[in-house]
């Protein structure tokens, strides 16, 4: 199976979010109930997660999904994950 080209954004922005967290992969891993060898595929763009494991992360960072989906966009257009955070929480009510 390919890698998807978004992959690799995908994988940039839980990099970035999981470090602004202060987490390591292993943190990451046991918050979100994946494996440490998940996360460190899915920062390398090696895989292609699915809905559930971006769910998974997102809740584990505290953030919502369509940040991790977005990737690098997110980033780009100078949201920080507290305002990308801030903005989910406004969408939810």
């Amino acid at each position: 199976m390919e890698v998807h080209p978004n992959a690799e954004g995908i994988g940039q922005t839980i990099r970035e979010l999981r470090k602004q967290a202060h987490f390591s992969q292993k943190k990451l891993a046991e918050v979100s109930g994946l494996s440490q060898a998940q996360i460190s595929q899915m920062e390398r763009g090696k895989t292609n997660p699915t809905l559930e494991v971006l769910n998974a992360v997102a809740q584990a960072l505290n953030v919502p999904t369509w940040v991790l989906i977005a990737g690098l966009a997110v980033l780009a257009i100078g949201l920080t994950a507290a305002v990308a955070n801030e903005a989910g929480k406004s969408s939810k009510k």
